[in-house]
C-alpha cells in the first residue's frame, strides 16, 4: 500500500508538472501583457516571442490584438515574419500566417520574408512562405532575389525549393551577377548542379569566378572547350594552383598565361606553366613585344623575374620600341629587379631605346634615385643624352621658352641636343635626384633643345631645382629671368645674375670674398 501510495503521489506531482509546462508560455505571455496593454508592448512581444520560438506565446498575443505585420523601431521595417523567417521558427511562421501576416510584406530594403529564409537557408520556412510571396521579388539595394540569396550562401536545398517554385534562374542583380555566377564564385558546386539542371545558362563570367577564386569543382562543371584558355589566364594570374593544373591537363593552350602570372607574381602558377612547356621568349600577343621577364620586372616581382632568367630568359631583349626588363625596372623603380639585371648582364646599363633614353633616364624622370645611385655605381653616364628631348612636357618648357620677347639668345639653341638626366630630374622637380646627380659630375649647363636645366626648372616652376641649380653654379645669364613661372623663381633668379655680375667685376679673390 505504501508503495502504491508512493506512486500515485509520484504521478500526480508529474501531471502537475505536465501541466505546469504546457501553460508555462501561455503564462510568460500574460505576465508580458500585465506590464502594458499598449499597442508598443503588443508589437515588440510579438516580436520576441516569435525571435525565441514561442508559438503558443505568439498566439496569446495576436488573440490579445498584437498587429502580426508591425514592424519595431528598431528592425529597419522588419515584420515578425521577417524575424521567424530569420531565426527559422517554421512554427511561429504558421501562427502568424494563420493569424493573417503578410507574406509578400517588404523590410526598408524591399526585402521580403524569403529572402531572410533564403539568406540564412531555412528549408521549412521557405516552404510555407513560397505561397503568397512573389519569388523573383528583388530587393531596392541591389535587385538580389530570394534565388540570388541562397546561391550565394550556399544552400541548395533552399535553392530546390525556389526553382521549384518557379524563380527564373538567370534572372540577374544589378550588378548583372546572376544566381549561378553567385554560387560559382563562392564554391557552392551543389548549387552550381542544381542551377545548370535548372536550365541556368553556362555563360563564361560563372566559370571566371570560380577560376579567380580557386573554386575547382565548379570550375569543372563549368569549363568547356569555348572557355578554356581564358579561364587559365584567370586561374594564372590569381594563383589558383590547382586549378591551373586541372586546366593544363585538359590540353589547354598555355599562351599568355606565363605572361600574366609573371605579371602579377605567382612563383608557383610561373614554375608549372614553365614545366608544362610554356615559352619564356615568347611576347605576349598583341603587346608590343613584351615578354614574361618585362611584365615581372616592371612590377617588381624578383622571384619570378630569377625563376625566368634560370629558365635562360634573355635580359636583354627589347620589346617593339626597345625597352629592356632594365628599362621597366628603373622606369617602375623596382631596385631588386634592377640589381638581378644588372648581376646577369652587366652592359646593360649604357642600352638605350630608340629614342637614346637609357635606364638611368627613366631612374631620375620618376624620382627614383636608389636606381639612379645604383646604375651609376655600375657605369651608367650621368650626361648621357638623348637622340632628341621629345616628351609633351619638354615641348611645353619650350614653348614658354620662346615666348618670351626680350633676353633670349637663340645662337644658343642645339636642337640637336637631347635631354639629359639631369634635364629630367629638373623636369619632374625630383631635387634629389639632381643633386645627386651634381655631385656625380652632371653638367649644370648642359643644352637639350637650346635650354639648360636651370631652363626647365625656371619654367617649370620648381623653387628647390632652381635653388641648386644656382647654388652649383648654373650660369642665369642662358636664359631671361622673365621665363620663371613664379614671382619666387624670378626673384632668386635675379639675385643670382646681380651675384654674378658682382662677381665677374671683381679685381681679385679677396674682393670675392668681401662681396659673400
Amino acid at each position: 500500500m505504501c508503495g502504491v501510495r508512493k506512486r500515485g503521489k509520484q504521478k500526480s506531482r508529474g501531471e502537475d508538472d505536465d501541466g505546469a509546462r504546457r501553460n508555462s508560455r501561455r503564462v510568460l505571455a500574460l505576465k508580458l501583457l500585465n506590464r502594458s496593454m499598449d499597442a508598443n508592448a503588443l508589437r515588440d512581444a510579438l516580436h520576441a516571442a516569435v525571435q525565441f520560438g514561442f508559438p503558443a506565446c505568439a498566439r496569446v498575443l495576436i488573440d490579445e490584438g498584437a498587429d502580426v505585420d508591425a514592424p519595431t523601431l528598431r528592425s529597419r521595417g522588419a515584420t515578425p515574419l521577417h524575424v521567424g523567417a530569420w531565426h527559422g521558427r517554421a512554427e511561429c511562421l504558421r501562427v502568424l500566417i494563420d493569424g493573417g501576416a503578410d507574406r509578400s510584406s517588404r523590410d526598408d530594403n524591399g526585402a521580403m520574408p524569403l529572402h531572410f529564409a533564403a539568406w540564412k537557408g531555412r528549408v521549412e520556412c521557405a516552404r510555407l512562405l513560397l505561397l503568397g510571396s512573389r519569388v523573383d521579388a528583388q530587393t531596392r539595394s541591389g535587385g538580389t532575389t530570394a534565388l540570388h540569396a541562397a546561391s550565394r550562401n550556399g544552400y541548395p536545398d533552399c535553392v530546390r525549393i525556389l526553382v521549384e517554385g518557379g524563380a527564373q534562374v538567370d534572372k540577374p542583380r544589378r550588378d548583372g551577377a546572376t544566381a549561378l555566377y553567385l554560387a560559382a564564385r563562392n564554391g557552392h558546386a551543389g548549387c552550381v548542379r542544381l542551377l545548370i539542371d535548372a536550365g541556368a545558362k553556362k555563360k563564361n563570367l560563372p566559370l571566371y569566378a570560380a577560376c579567380a577564386n580557386g573554386k575547382l569543382e565548379c570550375v569543372q562543371q563549368l569549363v568547356s572547350t569555348e572557355n578554356i584558355q581564358e579561364a587559365l589566364l584567370v586561374a594564372s594570374k590569381n594563383g589558383r594552383l590547382a586549378t591551373a593544373r586541372f586546366l593544363i591537363d585538359k590540353g589547354v593552350d598555355l599562351r599568355n598565361s606565363l605572361h600574366v602570372a609573371c605579371e602579377n607574381g605567382r612563383l608557383a602558377c610561373a614554375r608549372l606553366l614553365i614545366d608544362s612547356g610554356a615559352d619564356v621568349e615568347k611576347p605576349r600577343s598583341s603587346s608590343g613585344g613584351v615578354t614574361p621577364l618585362h611584365l615581372a620586372c616592371e612590377n617588381g616581382h624578383t622571384a619570378c623575374a630569377q625563376l625566368l632568367i634560370d629558365s635562360s630568359a634573355d635580359v636583354e631583349k627589347p620589346d617593339k620600341s626597345g625597352l629592356t626588363p632594365l628599362h621597366l625596372a628603373s622606369k617602375k623603380g623596382r631596385s631588386s629587379c634592377l640589381f638581378l639585371l644588372i648581376d646577369y648582364g652587366g652592359s646593360l646599363v649604357e642600352k638605350a631605346t630608340h629614342d637614346g633614353s637609357t635606364a638611368l633616364h627613366f631612374a631620375v624622370e620618376n624620382g627614383h634615385i636608389s636606381c639612379a645611385r645604383l646604375l651609376i655605381s655600375r657605369g651608367a653616364e650621368v650626361d648621357c643624352a638623348r637622340f632628341s628631348a621629345g616628351g609633351p612636357l619638354f615641348e611645353s618648357c619650350w614653348d614658354a621658352a620662346s615666348s618670351v620677347e626680350d633676353g633670349v639668345d637663340l645662337s644658343i639653341v642645339g636642337v640637336e641636343d637631347g635631354a639629359t638626366p639631369l634635364h629630367l630630374a629638373c623636369l619632374n622637380g625630383r631635387v634629389d635626384c639632381a643633386t645627386f646627380l651634381i655631385q656625380r659630375g652632371a653638367d649644370v649647363d648642359k643644352l637639350a633643345a637650346g635650354m639648360t636645366p636651370l631652363h626647365i626648372a625656371a619654367v617649370r616652376g620648381h623653387v628647390a631645382c632652381v635653388r641648386l641649380l644656382i647654388d652649383y653654379g648654373a650660369d642665369v645669364k642662358l636664359l631671361p629671368r622673365d621665363i620663371a613661372k613664379t614671382p619666387r623663381v624670378r626673384q632668386m633668379l635675379l639675385e643670382a645674375e646681380a651675384m654674378s655680375v658682382l662677381l665677374s667685376r671683381a679685381d681679385c679673390w679677396g674682393c670675392k670674398l668681401l662681396i659673400k
